[in-house]
């Protein structure tokens, strides 16, 4: 049983609490727990067969048996009892962005839908008009959420996919004989969630490889294999393994890396040249002589070009960019000097400031922002400005103890009217975010962030667009309108890092790079100390939006990053 199944577990059991207008506190407590489980970094099966359950943090007792059942007999008596009496096709309906639990509910008890089918043609025949809050702008809303959530089917998040490839690339390693092997497709390229997971394998003698793929620890199910390639099902997800030639090695992993729309862009300068390229090699147009395939390298370099990296590889000018010998460094993981959003158990983290700066010390990190809530969203226990001498008090001593900058951060909701809950001079980095009427109009919205940047004048505005990966497609604005006001304010957009989020995306980050020349701020949005090594998945996609070290507030030493909260937030 993976994590992500007892994640799935307990999150359906939050939604059906919330159908049945259970405590928030209960529903709340199932919903953390599933994002523990989620980013546990070990297997949930083996801490259970430890007796060590109520040991994660946001594991009580009761959810621990119920987590215990389900491991041991794949099914939940808890889960099997409260829903009893909701069709099945609700729990699909709730996966639709704009349906929450209690629409969904609504839904059934007034109009007796209960399909994404059915209600996708009661919208088109407009028959929900007669019901409280069902106009015109609902059904639009509705019907985008359908089309969303279609699209969606099927991805895989990213943070999902990794650990899954690399175990497989890892036990290949070990057990078969090749040349090389790599990551393929939009996983190589880090897209935010992924369609299938490739892994390429260059050897001469593809068969025991493939035996090897098939027969390894943790396949549930082989669905194909040929000498060639194979597929399995393997932790909750497919991988399609595929054997090339030694001597088409780079040219196969350009090719099937992707995109299609960079790699038409790439077929068309090599036709340009004289070439024809494809996935075993590039080769003169005339005689079909073989120019280059070994390498990547030697293909992009064949064709007069710099290697680009697979993140920048969606055709978004990169190529033209190449030309020129523009391409910026992108600014890595081993570039990183602090976390920008950190909580601890000040508000709602599970971790000390002490621990959180320990973790972060021992990521090689010279700075950290502990940004704990302000009071006033509910579900968590926020600060308030009478909390704040012990709040600094604890930073400052974890400061001395760790031996790295601490800066006073606070992390504020932007309210249904634009008003801000609190400023105060004590406060080093002020960030502000949406967290509450999720559901408002553009206008509204664009309103809410423009009175608090004006007013409020935060350093940061977190999760710009609200997304959530797969589950909502967040705030009714884009990144560039969010973006419009961060430069007319200089408010820093930041790219939170939370596996289900990565917001802004990798087009906002471009946006941010190319357009406003603003640096971008990477903030974890940690709630325990290991959740800080979601950093790597932010600094992919600030790679996919093309930003360098110096764009990337992270990158920047703790004394510069003073005299930037000193300057006002110029940079």
């Amino acid at each position: 049983m993976t994590n992500q199944e007892v994640a799935n577990l307990l999150r359906q059991i939050a939604k059906i609490l919330e159908i049945k207008g259970d405590s928030t506190f209960r529903i709340r407590a199932y919903e953390e727990a599933a994002t523990r489980v989620e980013n546990i970094p070990e297997p949930i099966e083996d801490i259970w067969k430890r007796g060590e359950l109520t040991n994660v943090p946001g594991i009580g007792e009761g959810i621990a048996a119920k987590i215990e059942e389900y491991l041991k007999t794949g099914e939940s008596s808890y889960l099997e009892e409260i829903s009893k009496d909701i069709p099945k096709g609700l729990f699909e309906m709730m996966e639709v962005p704009g349906i929450g639990p209690r629409l969904a509910w609504r839904l059934y008890t007034e109009a007796g839908i209960q399909s994404i089918e059915e209600l996708e043609r009661a919208l088109v025949e407009h028959k929900l008009q007669g019901l409280r809050g069902f106009g015109a702008k609902m059904e639009k809303k509705l019907l985008d959420g359908i089309q969303m959530y279609r699209q969606l089917s099927g991805r895989i998040p990213l943070y999902l996919a990794l650990p899954i490839v690399h175990n497989v690339i890892t036990y290949l390693k070990g057990h078969a004989k090749f040349v090389d092997i790599a990551p393929a497709g939009s996983l190589r390229r880090g897209r935010a969630d992924i369609g299938d997971c490739d892994v390429l394998v260059a050897t001469d003698d593809p068969v025991p490889v493939m035996e090897a793929f098939v027969k390894m620890p943790g396949v549930a199910q082989v669905l194909a294999k040929g000498d060639t390639k194979a597929s399995v099902f393997t932790g909750g997800l497919q991988v399609d393994l595929r054997a090339v030639p030694v001597e088409s090695w780079g040219a196969a992993l350009q090719y099937f890396t992707g995109s299609k729309a960079h790699n038409i862009k790439l077929r068309e300068l090599a036709i340009k040249k004289g070439y024809k390229l494809n996935e075993y090699g590039l080769f003169k147009m005339d005689t079909d002589e073989k120019v280059a395939g070994r390498t990547e390298e030697e293909i992009y370099n064949a064709l007069g070009l710099p290697w680009i990296p697979p993140t920048m590889r969606e055709d978004r000018g990169e190529i033209e960019l190449a030309m020129t010998g523009k391409l910026p460094r992108l600014v890595e993981m081993k570039d990183i000097k602090g976390d920008l959003h950190v909580h601890s158990t000040f508000s709602d983290g599970t971790d000390t400031v002490e621990t959180m700066a320990r973790k972060a010390k021992e990521m090689g990190y010279e700075w950290l922002v502990i940004s704990d809530h302000a009071t006033g969203l509910g579900v968590v226990g926020g600060l308030k400005p009478e909390d704040l001498p012990d709040y600094i008090a604890a930073i400052k001593e974890a400061e001395k103890s760790v031996g790295i900058r601490i800066f006073v951060g606070l992390e504020g909701n932007i309210k249904a009217d634009g008003t801000f809950l609190f400023t105060d001079d004590r406060v080093e980095v002020l960030i502000a975010a949406i967290h509450t009427a999720l559901n408002q109009e553009k206008e509204k919205i664009l309103d809410r962030y423009e009175k608090t940047f004006k007013e409020a004048k935060p350093h940061i505005v977190a999760h710009p667009t609200g997304r959530i990966l797969g589950r909502r497609g967040g705030l009714n604005v884009t990144s560039s309108e969010v973006l419009q006001l961060c430069s007319k304010y200089d408010v820093v957009p930041e790219l939170n890092c939370t596996p289900m989020r990565l917001d802004i995306d990798d087009v906002g980050v471009l946006t941010a790079v190319t357009q406003y020349h603003m640096p971008v701020a990477l903030g974890t949005d940690a709630h325990d100390a290991e959740e800080l090594v979601n950093m790597e998945l932010g600094v992919i996609q600030a790679q996919r939006g093309w930003a360098d070290a110096d764009h990337v507030i992270n990158t920047w030493s703790a004394k510069k990053v003073e005299e930037w909260l000193r300057s006002g937030h110029k940079q």
